[in-house]
């Protein structure tokens, strides 16, 4: 018994579909969130819809906030940590959180200054890498 192979016209058309299936399920599922947007968390600075390819499994929402304790806020009512990083680049730090919230995948961030820890810790780091140790 041969095997018919599927054209490659006809696979990009299925492949094409699906994808359109996907962001239009990640568009609906960010009109939900926008709709019913938490009146008890803090509203973001911007709302950044993220659809990456792999048909939505991917995809995100950024949500930026302007301050730390709102990042802390939102990612309480998420259940998931808080980290924060230094940036030497910028001399900023970042705040972040990801996590769901009624099955749409947040990124929550937002820049800040860095603590005096910090700054010492990227002075010690840039006279460091400066030595060549």
């Amino acid at each position: 018994m041969s095997e018919t192979r599927e054209s490659p016209l006809v696979r990009a058309r299925r492949e094409l579909e699906a994808f359109e299936a996907a962001v239009f399920q990640f568009g609906q599922r960010t009109r939900a969130f926008l709709d019913a947007f938490p009146a008890d968390l803090p509203e973001p600075l911007a709302v950044l819809p993220n659809f990456a390819s792999g048909y939505g499994s991917r995809s995100i929402l950024h949500l930026a906030l302007a301050e730390p304790d709102q990042v802390a806020a939102w990612a309480e009512r998420l259940g998931v940590p808080v980290t924060r990083s230094c940036d030497d680049a910028d001399g900023m730090a970042f705040v972040r959180a990801e996590g769901v919230l009624d099955g749409t995948r947040l990124f929550l961030g937002c820049m800040t200054a860095p603590t005096e820890e910090e700054q010492r810790r990227a002075r010690l780091r840039d006279v460091t890498e400066g030595s060549g140790r």
